[in-house]
């Protein structure tokens, strides 16, 4: 599913992700079916000056069509071209965000994020959650001017970075089968099948994943600067939370509809106009 072995992703979503995949071998999907998949009418939607853009299910930088039709994956780079054409929209003045996703790759989320953050500084935005907004799916959502859920219970959080490393040297002795790396450095070809995973290995990853929650936190505190983004933090446990603790730890604003939502927005930008004047 996931092309980057960097993941921004909850751990129920990933855990339920898992499970699809195993049964995916199961699921026959017919040729027209894939031939009719418009990937960015299921994005970006437009009415009058109102824009709204969808994050569902989980987020992968290429996810295949097969990806988008069985596990409902969305497109980063969707996402970015949904987000390019309402910044260069002259007639959308208030966009939002609709988001229900559990995360995904890490890959590009850092470009994601600058977008949403910079269309932020020419229009009205906020993120609704209808469901869960968790992992990737909250490091592009935090971007816009508020956060809003349409439920109490809907879960919010799950801000980190985890790489999933497998040793599967016991699995390859036990076949009769011993890997022997030739490479120009330590780290080159690992971690490969078959090959023991080493402490220098795992150093490695774990740098690499400190520097990508780096640009995470630092994205979320340069908008919502009341959200504890340090480490050990509540916030950065990677739980989810509902709509109560989720507002305690500066994470979201409040509960509204979606309608209810571009009210706000669309008020916002009529006093805007008035101070103008």
């Amino acid at each position: 599913m996931f092309n980057n072995p960097f993941l921004m992703i909850d751990s129920f979503s990933f855990h339920n992700l898992s499970q699809k995949i195993k049964m995916a071998d199961k699921i026959v999907i017919k040729a027209e079916e894939l031939n009719n998949i418009d990937p960015m009418s299921n994005v970006l939607q437009k009415a009058g000056s109102r824009a709204m853009i969808n994050i569902e299910g989980p987020i992968a930088f290429n996810p295949s069509m097969i990806e988008r039709l069985f596990f409902g994956a969305t497109s980063t780079q969707d996402i970015m071209q949904a987000v390019a054409d309402v910044a260069k929209d002259s007639k959308i003045k208030s966009v939002v965000f609709k988001v229900n996703s559990g995360g995904g790759e890490a890959h590009k989320m850092h470009v994601l994020a600058d977008m949403i953050h910079g269309l932020s500084q020419q229009k009205a935005t906020a993120t609704l959650n209808t469901g869960m907004m968790a992992s990737a799916a909250y490091y592009a959502g935090s971007q816009t001017g508020k956060i809003f859920l349409d439920d109490k219970m809907n879960q919010t959080g799950s801000i980190g970075t985890a790489v999933m490393l497998h040793d599967t040297k016991g699995l390859a002795e036990k076949e009769g089968i011993k890997v022997i790396p030739v490479t120009t450095g330590p780290l080159k070809a690992l971690p490969a099948s078959g090959v023991e995973i080493s402490e220098d290995l795992i150093q490695y990853v774990q740098e690499r994943v400190n520097e990508l929650q780096e640009g995470f936190s630092d994205a979320v505190m340069r908008v919502r600067p009341n959200a504890d983004m340090s480490d050990g933090a509540e916030a950065r446990t990677g739980k989810t939370f509902s709509f109560q603790k989720a507002n305690d730890l500066g994470l979201v604003d409040g509960i509204k509809s979606l309608d209810e939502v571009f009210s706000m927005l669309e008020a916002g930008n009529k006093l805007a106009k008035m101070r103008r004047s």
